[in-house]
């Protein structure tokens, strides 16, 4: 029986591998599953298959390509931990007074730290940073959180660690038997488009970015819209009072949404007469700021998250962010133990444009939530690990002496790497160790930053790649492309496959853009004859060029509310700087390789 069966795959594996990866892209393009999930699926039926080997998985699981992402990972976090970005910026941009000029130095600066850090972190810590620069310049933070966006994405096409998806290509182009990139080869096409995505940003998309009013006076958790639970506790004044006669209705800046009793849940329209009980639970839609001051004058409600803690028992708020490809997506706050597991509870979720309801309890959880929690004690490492923290918290900081001692390793590593060629990896491997050593970072750290799900996407991302190109399907859909492109020559194939790979990036993630995307690249230079480095540096970088839609990038969906952008201002800003940007690698591929 499994010999007919793998005969059966093996005549038809033409038809399985196109229709599962057609499944991949639409799966991840609803969103309705974890990404690793869509992966591992994938990877498990080319397995059973027989497309692939046991030894091919745990092959590419120990690829240098993906243990490099890890180490770089790591490394962005010790600095991130050890060093008020905030401080330094201010010392260097602090006196600038034109806010278009002052756009221009960050985005560069953006752009420079992007090329070597983890990009997510550095938007992370500088959203609180524009929006106190946006109430300076007086103008709507909207004119600013985008371009830092754009402006980390560009610097990721700066250097080879830039960002994860060169790291990805490199471990395919290594896969193949073919030369691999080197840490430089990025550079200068990284500078110029980087040098026109700032002007860009500073002349027209400044004037194409919305500009929403914005009270500056509220502080920041008061522009999002939490949906916040709260219950009525024994002798509260709410008891025996009807919805229409608490007053519930009327706080200003907060909506009552729903009350809850027992399993049943009541919409508070048609429920203005219903009588209020001790351990009603009751769901609010407002900032955290307006809904807290229903307790201001007499103790009405209890709000899930109070609790006698440490600290003169005084709440602290603490705002998180669920990352992309976080083992969170998808499951229920009741079924992730969130407050054994991080020594915190959550009092809020906002989601950018949706409306929320139900318990917190049973409420879904999304990569890109935003939480507000209450820690019971102080932040736990497995918090710190799992989330990005979007509070303004404590910074670690080290002694002058051991910051110098750092510095004079670093000088002294990179110097030996450049006289005895060291690869990159075993280079930053070095440097790794020295911030250990030195007291920067921890093993228990480093583990910390290890994410199951990013990995699992990263592995499977690159036997995709490999069955996409072994069972002959990349040959056939690279001649229906050729068919279409190549009557235009050089051109027409490196701005077709360009534009392919963005409409790619564009609703799903990039590093599976680019497992779809190489094979196609690899067989069209066999094909033809153009230089294959032309057609993987199109891949790379139109896998970057992840600014139309939100959905394209992290950095995109953490700017969303604060920023109060809507989907079609990402298109709006975005569309013409994607023109640019590949418009500017495609001179440089034409006047370098023809």
């Amino acid at each position: 029986m499994l010999e007919g069966f793998y005969a059966f795959t093996e005549t038809y594996d033409l038809y399985i591998t196109g229709i599962s990866l057609i499944w991949m892209v639409f799966a991840l393009i609803r969103g309705k599953r974890n990404p690793s999930y869509v992966f591992a699926g994938i990877v498990l039926l080319f397995l059973i298959c027989g497309y692939i080997q046991v030894e091919s998985i745990l092959n590419a699981a120990i690829t240098k390509s993906v243990l490099l992402i890890f180490i770089v990972v790591a490394l962005s976090a010790a600095i991130n931990r050890n060093m008020n970005l905030d401080l330094y910026l201010d010392r260097v941009l602090g006196g600038i007074r034109s806010p278009i000029l002052f756009l221009g130095v960050l985005c560069m600066l953006v752009a420079l730290i992007s090329s070597v850090f983890n990009n997510t972190p550095v938007v992370i810590i500088l959203i609180p940073y524009m929006m106190k620069m946006a109430e300076k310049y007086e103008i709507a933070p909207s004119k600013l959180l985008i371009p830092l966006s754009f402006a980390a994405i560009l610097g990721g096409m700066l250097t080879l660690i830039g960002t994860s998806t060169n790291l990805v290509l490199n471990g395919l182009i290594a896969g193949s038997g073919l030369p691999e990139f080197g840490f430089a080869d990025f550079l200068l096409p990284g500078s110029l488009v980087v040098i026109a995505g700032v002007l860009y940003l500073m002349t027209l998309g400044y004037y194409l970015l919305p500009q929403r009013a914005f009270n500056f006076k509220k502080k920041q958790d008061a522009v999002r819209k939490y949906f916040v639970e709260a219950k009525i506790p024994a002798a509260s004044a709410l008891s025996g009072l009807s919805l229409s006669e608490s007053g519930l209705k009327e706080y200003k800046g907060v909506s009552l949404i729903e009350l809850i009793r027992g399993s049943r849940s009541f919409e508070v329209v048609a429920s203005r007469n219903m009588i209020l009980q001790e351990g009603d639970r009751l769901i609010f839609s407002g900032s955290l700021t307006d809904v807290m001051q229903i307790n201001a004058e007499e103790r009405k409600l209890e709000f899930i998250a109070e609790k006698r803690l440490a600290h003169e028992n005084k709440v602290e708020f603490v705002e998180i962010s669920i990352p992309t490809n976080s083992s969170l997506d998808g499951k229920r706050v009741n079924e992730t133990n969130f407050r054994q597991r991080y020594g915190a509870t959550i009092l809020a979720v906002h989601r950018n444009s949706e409306d929320l309801s139900g318990r917190i309890g049973e409420l879904q959880l999304k990569s890109g939530d935003l939480l507000i929690v209450v820690p019971h004690i102080n932040l736990t490492d497995a918090l710190r690990a799992d989330f990005y923290i979007l509070s303004n918290v404590t910074q670690e900081q080290q002694p002058l002496s051991q910051k110098i001692k750092l510095g004079l390793g670093l000088v002294a590593i990179i110097t030996a790497a450049l006289i005895v060629q060291l690869d990159l990896f075993l280079t930053l491997g070095l440097i790794l160790t020295l911030a250990v050593v030195l007291g920067f970072t921890s093993i228990q750290e480093i583990k910390n930053e290890f994410r199951l799900n990013l990995f699992v996407i990263l592995v499977s991302s690159l036997l995709v790649g490999e069955v996409f190109m072994s069972t002959g399907l990349a040959n056939e859909v690279s001649s229906w492309i050729l068919n279409a492109v190549l009557p235009y020559g050089f051109n027409g194939v490196v701005l077709g496959l360009m534009l392919f790979t963005t409409l790619l990036t564009s609703f799903i993630t990039n590093v599976a853009a680019v497992s779809i995307a190489f094979p196609l690249a690899y067989s069209i230079s066999a094909t033809t004859g153009i230089p294959s480095e032309a057609l993987f540096l199109a891949v790379a970088f139109a896998a970057s060029a992840a600014f139309m839609t939100p959905i394209g990038y992290q950095t995109n969906l953490l700017i969303m509310a604060p920023g109060d952008y809507r989907f079609k201002d990402f298109f709006k800003a975005g569309a013409p700087l994607t023109l640019i940007y590949l418009g500017v690698i495609w001179g440089y591929l034409y006047f370098i390789y023809t």
